[in-house]
């Protein structure tokens, strides 16, 4: 796995870890929603980042976890279709998570980015193909 890529996955472990609530109980899992093209066009890309995932996930667990939570990544397959997409960011964001990964594609990024309230959740999109507006929850990797 890349410096950079090591870098960024536990810099949004840490953004997560800041984010939970002290009277969380430890057994309980933490999942953290992540929506990828893991068929359709984008399926290259999202394969490679679901392994990523897997990885961090194991890695994340075999030190604790997040406050003594195991963190497990729950999968979401937007088929590379941004109103697939569209469809789990609003379950996400009917569910209240505090934070959605993914996805891969600029136009499933943006049109998640759409949904985006005011007060969140934190978006991290798994694209450079986008340009999030300042000040906002909507973050994207790498340099655009």
């Amino acid at each position: 796995m890349a410096i950079a890529t090591r870098f960024t996955a536990w810099a949004v472990l840490i953004a997560i870890f800041l984010m939970l609530p002290a009277s969380v109980r430890a057994a309980d899992p933490y999942n953290i929603d992540v929506i990828l093209p893991l068929t359709g066009t984008g399926t290259f890309v999202g394969h490679s980042q679901q392994e990523a995932f897997q990885a961090i996930e194991a890695i994340a667990n075999r030190s604790g976890g997040i406050r003594g939570r195991p963190v497990k990544f729950v999968l979401h397959d937007d088929q590379s279709n941004p109103q697939v997409a569209v469809q789990f960011m609003n379950e996400v964001i009917a569910h209240k998570a505090p934070v959605v990964l993914g996805s891969a594609s600029a136009a499933s990024c943006n049109a998640m980015s759409a949904l985006l309230k005011a007060d969140g959740p934190v978006h991290y999109c798994l694209t450079p193909s986008i340009l999030p507006p300042a000040g906002g929850y909507v973050f994207s990797t790498t340099v655009s």
